[in-house]
């Protein structure tokens, strides 16, 4: 049995990888308005991607590529013709590089912006870490219209499954070839933790809450992106939405809530913050005191019977007379959860069952349990060892006495 066990963790791996921030394309920024009170440090915040490092085809090409909840194909530049200074994938010179001859482009688009992506549809080698994805579908991107301020190779895609047709995703492929035990990836990005302890994981939960119970989401039927359902969004004993749809995407920085909701949060906040006196519709921002953040109220967002918990130190941004909510304004009815959200609570997504699996802090409490089950752990092995060697010992004298 302990054979096999071993052979399961050689064969059945997970990723750690480790997380870095870069500027986000023309089309994926947020536009400060003229008449906005946005701050600079604010905005400049909304406008940048996490990314990872990679190595593509035989032998590795190490490139850089912006993660991507969105769509769920990965895109990678075949030429430098749209940025000169950033180096691009060479792919005559791989021995695992094939083209499908499948024409194929990948459209991002924002009001007044449009960058779009053309190549062909092809499969190479995907090393991430210490793990590689063979035969993994792709677009090579040859051709670019708008994308004068992408600063990468390209975007490596963890959407949603249903958007992939035919092809199997990155983290599926994975599984299927069996690098990884579960089809399922997350980002560790609490706000507690440094830059070196950021981490996404794919095929793991993070150890830390191995052993504690998540709240399980279900993604909406015949979504195309991790759709989810809101039971209700309040703040203090005003509710601001019900049943409403949110996409969790880790590539917006901050949350986007529709322009009535941000109203209705605003309106609420200015009447229990009496300094909180200017606010438009193109700016969440209001212009306050040296409140304590104490005064503003908590928001609860509620998750299949579960509440989360985003307190002002989560949502607002202090700067000098600037309150600056962390909530902005989106056009139709749904909600973007972004980092601000994902700072607080850890999110895991999972391809197998169709769900995503929210967390919240383990309590010291559960640290408290962990620690009393791996010493009953220790203790019940100590005990078996001494057992053994006791009955050793017996059979030895009982055998010795037979002779």
């Amino acid at each position: 049995m302990l054979l096999l066990f071993l052979i399961a963790l050689i064969f059945s791996s997970a990723l750690k990888i480790p997380l870095h921030l870069t500027q986000s394309p023309t089309s994926l920024s947020y536009t400060k308005q003229s008449s906005t009170l946005i701050s600079q440090p604010i905005l400049e915040k909304l406008n940048w991607f996490l990314v990872i490092p990679i190595s593509i085809g035989t032998p590795g090409q190490e490139i850089s590529l912006l993660i991507d909840t969105l769509y769920p194909y990965s895109w990678v530049a075949g030429t430098n013709s749209y940025n000169s200074k950033i180096p691009y994938f060479n792919s005559s010179v791989s021995s695992s590089y094939y083209n499908l001859s499948i024409p194929f482009s990948i459209i991002f688009s924002d009001p007044g912006v449009l960058e779009q992506y053309i190549g062909s549809l092809s499969t190479e080698t995907f090393m991430i870490s210490n793990i590689s994805a063979y035969n993994q579908v792709f677009l090579l991107a040859e051709m670019f219209i708008n994308a004068t301020a992408i600063y990468n190779n390209g975007f490596i895609g963890f959407g949603y499954k249903s958007f992939a047709q035919n092809y199997s995703t990155l983290v599926e492929n994975l599984k299927s070839q069996k690098q990884i035990s579960r089809a399922i990836f997350s980002f560790y990005i609490n706000n507690l933790a440094s830059w070196e302890e950021k981490l996404m994981l794919i095929g793991e939960v993070a150890e830390k809450y191995v052993k504690v119970s998540g709240t399980d989401v279900q993604i909406v039927k015949n979504s195309s992106t991790w759709t989810v359902i809101i039971d209700s969004v309040t703040i203090g004993d005003i509710v601001i939405d019900q049943n409403v749809i949110a996409e969790m995407i880790i590539s917006k920085y901050y949350i986007f809530a529709p322009i009535e909701s941000v109203n209705v949060l605003v309106d609420y906040i200015k009447s229990k913050v009496k300094s909180c006196t200017v606010y438009t519709n193109q700016s969440p921002v209001c212009v306050c005191n040296e409140n304590d953040l104490e005064e503003f109220p908590d928001i609860v967002f509620t998750f299949n019977g579960t509440e989360f918990l985003l307190d002002a130190g989560s949502y607002i941004s202090k700067e000098s007379t600037k309150c600056s909510l962390l909530i902005f304004p989106n056009e139709g009815s749904s909600w973007i959860l972004g980092n601000v959200f994902f700072n607080q609570y850890y999110v895991v997504h999972d391809y197998d069952n169709d769900k995503i699996i929210i967390f919240h802090e383990p309590s010291e409490k559960s640290y408290i349990y962990e620690f009393i089950g791996a010493c009953a752990v220790v203790f019940v092995v100590l005990v078996a060892i001494f057992i053994m060697k006791k009955k050793d010992s017996h059979n030895s004298h009982r055998y010795m006495s037979m002779e």
